[in-house]
Parts: C-alpha cells; sequence; structure tokens
C-alpha cells in the first residue's frame, strides 16, 4: 500500500517527510519456500509525528522495524523499495555506511532490554560505546557528561551509568535502552513494544518518557505493538498490518472512529468495554501461513463481510479524506464497511428487542424472565 500517512495533519506545506517508506519488501528464504514478511509497505512520516503500527503477532511489524534499521539477518533479506531517513537512501548505502547511520539518523528501542543490553558490562561504558564509535572526536570529559545527560533525560540518577544491567528493574531497563537510542539525537526512533513486559504503571512512565523526549527533540517516533488502547492514547497516525501489508492508514481519531477495513474494525471491537463487562470479542480463525497465503484479499477467511470478488481479486487502495487509505472491496458497495456495521448492529438491536418483549410476555411466578 502506499500512502501519505500521516495526512500532514499539523504539518506545514512544504515539509519534506522525515521518513519515506517506498515498497518496501523483505523475503526469507527456508526450505519450504519463499515467504515474503513485508509486502510493499508504503509511508510518511514527517517531524514530530508519531506513527502506530498494529496488528497480530506475524503480521510483519518487526520485520519493518528490523527492515528501517538495515538489520535484516539471512535466510531474510530486503528485496526492494527504498527506505529514505530525510536526504538518506538507507537501502543504498554499503554497511560501512549503515553502521554510522545507525544510531545517528535513526535509532530504536528494543522490545526486550534484558536481551538488548550486554549484562557483564555496566550501562556507562554501553552508553559511552555507542558515543564515541560515532563521535570519536570527544574528550573522555565530554563523553561521561553526556552519558549523565542522557541518563537524567530518561529520569534516571547519574550513579545508574555504574551499574549493571541485572541490578536495575524492569523499567530502568528500558529506559537505559530509551537514553541509548536517543544519546546522538537521531531524526526517527522505532520502539518495538517497549512496555510489552512492563507492569501497568510503569508502562505509562515509559510512554510519557518516550512522548517528552520525541517533544523536546523533534523526534519522529514508529511505536510497534498489539494494544490498541496504547495506540489510541499515544499515536497521531496508526497502520494496521495484516500478513505482511498494510490493511489501513491513517489519523488515528479517524480510524477509531470510522474505520474502513474489516480487520481494523474487529481489533478496536476486540477491546472490552465498561458498557460491555465480561463481554470478550475475538477474532475468529488464525493468521494465514505467508507460505500458503490465500487467493484474492488474505483477510477473507476471517472476514464476516466476505463477497464473491474477495475470493478473486486483491483488493486496491482506495483514499479518502484526510490521508486516510484502506484496501477493501466494501469501499467499491454502496455504505461501505460502515453501512454493513450499522445494519449488523441494527439487526442486533431489533432481535435483542423482541427477546425482550418475549421474555416480558412471558414473565411470572418461577419464570426465567419474572420473579420468584
Amino acid at each position: 500500500m502506499s500512502a501519505d500517512s500521516t495526512g500532514r495533519s499539523g504539518v506545514a506545506s512544504g515539509t519534506k517527510p522525515v521518513l519515506s517508506v517506498t515498497d518496501l519488501c523483505v523475503d526469507y528464504y527456508t526450505d519450504a519456500g519463499r515467504l515474503r514478511a513485508c509486502d510493499h509497505v508504503s509511508f510518511n512520516l514527517y517531524p514530530g509525528q508519531r506513527l502506530g503500527l498494529v496488528g497480530e503477532s506475524g503480521s510483519g511489524k518487526s520485520t519493518i522495524a528490523l527492515a528501517l534499521m538495515r538489520m535484516i539477518k539471512p535466510p531474510g533479506r530486503i528485496s526492494g523499495g527504498r527506505v529514505m531517513v530525510g536526504d538518506d537512501d538507507l537501502t543504498a548505502m554499503s554497511d560501512n555506511e549503515m553502521r554510522s547511520a545507525r544510531m545517528r539518523l535513526i535509532g530504536m528501542v528494543p522490545q526486550a532490554a534484558m536481551s538488548a543490553l550486554n549484562p557483564v558490562i555496566r550501562i556507562r561504558a554501553q552508553i559511552q560505546d555507542v558515543l564515541q564509535v560515532h563521535e570519536p572526536n570527544l574528550t573522555y570529559s565530554q563523553v561521561q557528561a553526556r552519558i549523565i545527560e542522557v541518563l537524567e533525560a530518561v529520569e534516571l540518577r547519574p550513579e545508574v551509568a555504574s551499574l549493571y544491567p541485572h541490578e536495575l528493574s524492569g523499567g530502568m531497563k528500558q529506559r537505559v535502552c530509551i537514553a541509548i537510542a536517543v544519546a546522538l539525537r537521531p531524526k526517527v526512533i522505532i520502539a518495538d513494544e517497549p512496555t510489552s513486559a512492563l507492569d501497568v504503571i510503569v508502562q505509562r512512565q515509559v510512554m510519557e518518557t518516550i512522548g517528552r523526549l520525541q517533544r523536546e527533540m523533534n523526534i519522529a517516533v514508529v511505536l510497534i505493538g498489539h494494544d490498541m488502547g496504547l495506540m489510541a492514547q499515544f499515536v497521531d497516525h496508526l497502520a494496521v498490518m495484516y500478513a505482511g501489508k498494510l490493511a489501513e492508514i491513517g489519523p488515528t481519531p479517524t480510524l477509531f472512529a470510522k474505520p474502513n477495513h474489516p480487520y481494523t474494525h474487529m481489533l478496536i471491537s476486540s477491546l472490552p468495554t465498561l458498557g460491555q463487562k465480561g463481554v470478550f470479542r475475538g477474532i475468529p480463525g488464525i493468521t494465514p501461513s505467508l507460505l500458503a497465503l490465500p487467493t484474492g484479499c488474505y483477510f477473507r477467511t476471517r472476514c464476516p463481510y466476505v463477497m464473491d470478488v474477495c475470493s478473486s481479486q486483491a483488493p486496491t487502495q482506495v483514499a479518502f479524506d484526510g490521508g486516510h487509505v484502506a484496501s477493501c472491496h466494501l469501499s467499491a458497495v454502496p455504505g461501505g464497511l460502515t453501512g454493513r456495521v450499522e445494519a449488523e448492529r441494527d439487526a442486533e438491536a431489533t432481535l435483542h428487542s423482541a427477546s425482550a418483549e418475549k421474555g416480558t410476555g412471558e414473565a411470572g411466578p418461577n419464570k426465567t424472565g419474572g420473579f420468584s
């Protein structure tokens, strides 16, 4: 899917995207055959904006993160597309050039902080390593000052620099990873499920730290995760992935208020609400194997609104107002997805009303709908 993903809300006319991804493809070569984990993904992100990537496990979110960092390892490889950070084409860089650009142009907050940090090296040395590799002209005192500066920026005491990772709590380790990611003030930060292993209180604190640094440094953020509630609170724009493709992308309020892809609608509907306590709505079925994808629309085997055309033709992208883009055949049907959802709700309401009236009419001693 190709889209100006941000809709450019709040962006001055003529502003260039800080991150531009065009037709990005990532393939993995296995004994069972080639599988495409990222299939012609395109989006733009502007300075100071936040883009969320959501989808079930295996949808390609983390593959995109690794591809943006040029960290795809064999048997995988970036097989097509272009990734631009400002005027720098990351996909055209040599390995040495990319090593210099990584953390300087684009940084990453990893999913598992304990695995990302070296357990036998003190925090000071791990931050120092990043600074010395990319800014070798810094003096020792300048490096030490920068270490204290980045630790304080993520609300950690200077003494943390002398500790080992195992001496830190989960939230503190994640803050150290954030400090390393922003140490060189990159233009883009990728946060790959940065709160997945944290309790809800620490989750909020970590996200507030990322948000504050993003505003202060005017960094663009790509947040990857499963939590639609977190996405609704944090990101400006949302991209929904399914089986390696972008199903829908656009401003977060628009996608939550009026999704135009059934998968997006079902993800939002799966969120628990106070009005329906004890009622959980899941998405039936499982994501298809990338080695045996269905013909036509990849989501058709799980979609409650599937049509005949879905099995024979892959949907094309349809652009709506405000940079909102979706790939679904329902977009060509009068009323679209919204009409189908409203008709379904009306039918449920009618059925509920009829059941209530029937129960009231039969109410009486020892009856289910009456008194005992």
